[in-house]
């Protein structure tokens, strides 16, 4: 018997010695490469809960790392496919939703990705228990059953679905900041010391894109700005 959410989340937060774990998993998730390591880690707390239901972090200490790298990428595969490829399939839905009406929809145009992004993971975790029954993928495409599973019992998983996409979108400044980081130090002659500003003309244009690039080979870096339905600028 599988416990639920609620119930798995209740009795982990309650227990000593769970944040050292998290914090160790959350940071190795932040470096490519590395991150398998945390996804296998999950995987093998979802093997766990699915066999025993014991709801304890397993100890970092005892894992073995092959067999936590090759778990990685089973649930990075089934990532891909459930929540990666619905959201891609979504965004460019909603991309060609939002041209073909000339923008006349504004933000409903990206209802295809939204109802994506609120199913995908749903599916994904139903998949994921699916697999974990004898570990066979042909268990993870029952598409049927997954549909099934996720149309009647989506309503205990709608907060968690949106909280898991608030947590995501806070964490992409992180991997900016740490792009940029690497940036410095991988190369010594990046100097932020000297720099020119100024003013950017105002307009009522219904600006798409802006890509900053030197346009003109000066040195300065030139912005390119593409309107919709209207001449493009450029500063």
């Amino acid at each position: 018997h599988m416990p639920s959410l609620e119930a798995v989340c209740t009795r982990l937060f309650g227990r000593p010695g769970w944040i050292p774990k998290v914090l160790l998993g959350g940071g190795l998730s932040f470096i490519p490469g590395l991150n398998l390591f945390a996804l296998g880690y999950l995987f093998i707390y979802g093997r766990q809960l699915r066999r025993s239901g014991r709801v304890d972090l397993p100890e970092w200490s005892e894992m073995n790392w092959p067999e936590l790298f090759v778990c990685g990428l089973r649930l990075f595969g089934l990532l891909i496919l459930y929540i990666g490829l619905p959201m891609l399939v979504g965004w460019i839905v909603s991309i060609l939703l939002y041209f073909l009406t000339f923008g006349l929809l504004g933000v409903v145009a990206y209802f295809p990705l939204a109802i994506c992004g609120f199913f995908s993971p749903m599916f994904f975790l139903s998949a994921f228990m699916a697999y974990l029954k004898h570990e066979e993928f042909r268990d993870a495409f029952q598409i049927r059953i997954l549909l099934q599973e996720v149309l009647s019992g989506w309503k205990p998983l709608a907060l968690p679905v949106v909280a898991f996409w608030g947590i995501f979108l806070l964490a992409i400044p992180l991997y900016a900041l740490k792009r940029y980081s690497l940036s410095e130090s991988i190369n010594p002659y990046h100097s932020t010391s000297n720099f020119n500003s100024m003013y950017l003309p105002g307009g009522a244009m219904k600006t798409y894109f802006m890509v900053a690039l030197d346009v003109n080979g000066d040195g300065m870096m030139d912005i390119v700005i593409g309107n919709s339905l209207q001449n493009n600028q450029m500063l």
